[in-house]
Formats: C-alpha cells, structure tokens, sequence
C-alpha cells in the first residue's frame, strides 16, 4: 500500500477544524482521509503550527512550500509531491494511492424509495445505488453527491 503524507499550512489544531469559522475543504478533507484510512491506506498529517520538525526534516517539502509556506498544503504519495496550494477531492486522492472510487448516493437517502430531487423515479433509484449511470450529471454534481453522504440528494 502506498502512503499519504499531507503538510498543512499553520492551523490552531491538527486537522483545521475548529474554530468559529470552519473551512469546508478542511471538513471535506478530513473525511476523506478518514475515508482512506478505512481503506488501509496509511495517512500522516502535519501541521506547521504543531509539527514544524515535520517540515524542516524533509527536504523536498522545504524546497516546495515556497519561503512564507505560501504553497502549502503539500501532497506527497511515497515521497514524491503530488499536489500544492491545493486540496485535492476525494477522488484525486484515491486516485492517488490506487484506489477506485465508486460514485455511490448516499442510502439514507436514495436507496430507500427517498427520491427528494436525486432520483427522479423509483426506477432511477436503482440506477443511482447500485451504479454510476445516471447518478451525477456533472463532475460537481459528482463531488456534491457521491462523495459524502450530506447533500446527496
């Protein structure tokens, strides 16, 4: 299995989630590394506020991260950069360490007979839960709804 390393930029606490305004990609990022690490995939995160040590150890996350760490956050899938300045979607990630990602809608709301505007029929309902046809109509739709479960539908 490959592993992730992500170096955040300065953040009050480890994932960035905290605080009376939240960053939606931090959310987002934070369950999808949840999700990779479900996955067996091995995740460490680093925070320059917590962990400067982290930085200043690898020498390929200083040369990239720019002198004021103005390119963070840094990607690195077995050493190598992936991404910057940039949080990737869940897919990007998977796609990273060798995961497929199945676009799936969330069950709660989709696969039992709920249609509030995801499925538009009974018979699309199926087609949304057991495959990707039909589900997401466009790339954002995609991420919105098969991604997390929150605003599948």
């Amino acid at each position: 299995m490959k592993t992730l390393k992500i170096y955040d930029p300065a953040m009050c606490c480890s994932t960035g989630v905290c605080g009376p305004s939240v960053d939606q990609k931090l959310v987002s990022l934070a369950a999808d590394v949840a999700f990779l690490k479900s996955q067996g995939i091995t995740v460490e995160r680093f925070n320059l506020a917590h962990q400067p040590e982290a930085f200043t150890a690898n020498p390929v996350v200083l040369a990239e991260m720019g002198a004021e760490a103005e390119l963070l956050p840094i990607f690195l899938v077995d050493g190598a950069v992936v991404a910057k300045n940039t949080y990737p979607s869940r897919n990007e990630l998977a796609a990273w360490v060798g995961l497929r990602t199945e676009l799936k809608m969330a069950a709660e709301k989709c696969c039992e007979g709920a249609t509030d505007g995801c499925c538009e029929s009974p018979a699309s309902t199926e087609v949304c839960c057991e495959t990707t046809e039909g589900c997401c109509e466009s790339t954002a739709t995609a991420e919105k709804c098969c991604e997390t479960a929150e605003g599948c539908c």
